[in-house]
């Protein structure tokens, strides 16, 4: 611990500011915060390719290196790499940070092939790999399968007030509710997020399962709702509802009888996690991170990002009876007890002890 302590770690992040859980990790080893785009800023700004690359450069050229010892980069930015390679003097580690969709969009070819080879040759160059969850060091291995530095697995969890209250949530699992928690709002997020995907699989399910409903909650621009509903015959439309944003999701889960996250490649939700922690059975995709936990409880719920086999899980959930989902409901919280931000802060902290 205080050999720790006498490291000095620069943490870079993106714009407007970093995921409020691996900000947390990241005060739990001392970081100092660094904007990873300081000098010409562009993240979060319309910025031209041409003014990205030279933004980079100008960044790499004149980020604060010398004052430390270990880089921690949130999510996979070219800049830092740059810098290691036109400044050679720093002996710097750097240290990757991958939680969001990035790994799977580079396995699933969403980027373009320039910037595909761009983020593959940042991965190479990166000295440690943190991954967000196992599916993520998976993804790790299936783009550069000869990769030879260290990779480390972490996750995230419910920080510690929220979880005593989720942990209070007795669902209703007799109701015909599913629940879906993922937020937008533009059409990259719809991919990412499967919004699509499942709410063809509901709808799948609904012709024969004629009683269940189905909630969204997040914010999404009114395009994409009207993109989700246009081919939605109107007695079906009545039975999906967006209710955008709320400060209580609580109650939303207290009333629900199913959650299900079928994403492109997201990392490790933590919507899932608080779903798992409050007893509602979850569904999730292969694509999907923490489908390590739905596994510990049955792999029924885990599917393919399959729109017939999703439905399929949809009707076996509702067709089980009381006691199969109250014990299904009861294995979810168990398993969600090993997944808090106060354990995921101390993995994070043995990690850097590692580095």
């Amino acid at each position: 611990m205080s050999e720790r302590k006498n490291k000095k770690i620069l943490y870079l992040h993106g714009r407007p500011s970093p995921h409020p859980l691996h900000a947390i990790l990241a005060s739990s080893v001392g970081s100092t915060y660094y904007p990873v785009d300081t000098i010409l800023r562009w993240q979060d700004k319309d910025k031209s390719i041409l003014f990205r690359i030279f933004s980079s450069f100008i960044n790499a050229i004149l980020y604060p290196f010398r004052k430390f010892n270990i880089i921690l980069v949130d999510n996979l930015h070219i800049a830092p790499i740059i810098a290691k390679k036109i400044r050679p003097f720093n002996k710097n580690k750097i240290a990757v940070h991958l939680g969001s969709h990035t790994l799977f969009f580079l396995y699933n070819n969403q980027y373009s092939s320039f910037v595909k080879k761009i983020h593959l040759w940042a991965l190479k160059n990166y000295d440690v790999v943190i991954c967000e969850g196992e599916m993520a060091k998976e993804l790790v291995f299936k783009i550069l399968p000869d990769f030879k530095n260290d990779v480390y697995v972490s996750f995230l969890g419910p920080k510690k007030d929220r979880n005593e209250k989720l942990k209070e949530i007795n669902p209703n699992l007799d109701s015909n509710k599913v629940l879906i928690i993922a937020n937008g709002p533009g059409e990259y997020r719809k991919y990412y997020k499967g919004l699509d995907i499942m709410i063809n699989s509901f709808l799948i399910a609904a012709d024969q399962n004629t009683d269940i409903t189905l909630e969204i909650v997040g914010l999404w621009d009114q395009k994409i709702i009207d993109s989700c509903l246009e081919n939605v015959p109107l007695d079906k439309c009545s039975r999906i509802l967006f209710s955008g944003a709320t400060n209580n999701i609580e109650d939303k889960l207290r009333d629900t009888s199913l959650y299900f996250h079928c994403s492109r490649g997201d990392a490790f939700p933590t919507s899932t996690i608080e779903s798992m922690a409050s007893g509602v059975p979850t569904l999730v995709s292969n694509w999907t991170g923490t489908k390590q936990l739905a596994k510990c409880v049955d792999d029924n719920f885990i599917v393919n990002l399959n729109e017939e086999d999703i439905s399929k899980k949809i009707i076996w959930y509702f067709s089980l009876t009381a006691n199969e989902k109250k014990q299904f409901s009861d294995n979810f919280k168990k398993i969600a007890l090993n997944y808090t931000e106060e354990l995921a802060v101390k993995r994070y902290m043995e990690i850097f002890d590692n580095i």
